[in-house]
């Protein structure tokens, strides 16, 4: 009797701590996940400050339009996963955008022009935030691997509420987007933005130094600039160089009257 009282004991005692492991195992497991979760996004936060760094070390480090829209639209390519990808700028004056960079295009790419009035850039335009949108074969571009994507992911590049251009990132596959990546986007698209209006500010300042005012024919600064670069060129191709000046008479009149 006093053995099996015993060997119950044993047995309710044994129980009780596998309880207690089985308990201490899944909090364990759930503080585990908790900290990989952690992890993970300390990480993606890491990722997305150390990709915004990039592409605002590029506006700050180079006038070069091209330079920066490389850049804005590679790492935005790299972290949605896409295939390939492409930036348009408005055209001034005009209700269209034509393609300035791209990665991973054939040459001759279809969707060198875009309308603003077409989709899903007019449903971008209105929303003001990212869109993904189906692609068929017809308007999907050409991939350098060869291929077609099945979808787009467009990205508007505004500056307040004026539309400068858009990204646009082409994918593998269909994917929703987080309200992070929107943010993370969008904070890309406006860096791009601000380099555009630096670019045109800085095209705008030297147009005007190098064009005469009442005329806007090329100014002095203009032709010794031009000079320079031909005396260059002469050298370095080991050839002539021939300059002709030609006098107007009664210029003058020309200005007073234009």
């Amino acid at each position: 009797m006093d053995l099996t009282i015993a060997a119950f004991g044993f047995s309710a005692l044994l129980l009780v701590a596998l309880v207690v492991v089985l308990v201490m195992f899944l909090r364990l497991r759930g503080h585990t996940r908790e900290v990989e979760q952690a992890l993970a996004e300390q990480s993606g936060s890491k990722e997305r400050a150390d990709m915004l760094m990039a592409v605002a070390q590029a506006v700050n480090s180079s006038l070069a339009l091209s330079d920066v829209l490389h850049v804005a639209l590679t790492q935005s390519g790299r972290l949605m996963g896409a295939v390939a990808g492409a930036m348009y700028l408005v055209t001034p004056g005009k209700a269209e955008m034509r393609r300035q960079s791209d990665y991973n295009l054939t040459h001759n790419a279809r969707g060198a022009g875009r309308k603003l009035d077409e989709e899903p850039l007019r449903s971008v335009v209105t929303a003001q935030r990212p869109v993904v949108a189906p692609l068929d074969s017809e308007h999907a571009p050409g991939l350098e691997g060869g291929g077609h994507p099945t979808h787009v992911l467009v990205v508007p590049v505004q500056r307040a509420t004026q539309l400068m251009g858009a990204m646009e990132l082409y994918l593998p596959k269909p994917r929703q987007l987080r309200e992070d990546q929107i943010e993370l986007l969008q904070g890309v698209a406006a860096e791009a933005a601000m380099a555009i209006s630096h670019a045109q500010l800085y095209q705008a300042q030297e147009e005007n130094a190098l064009t005469d005012e009442l005329t806007k024919l090329p100014n002095r600064r203009y032709m010794a600039q031009r000079f320079l670069q031909e005396m260059q060129r002469a050298r370095r191709h080991h050839k002539g160089l021939a300059f002709l000046m030609l006098d107007i008479d009664h210029f003058k009149q020309i200005n007073d009257t234009n």
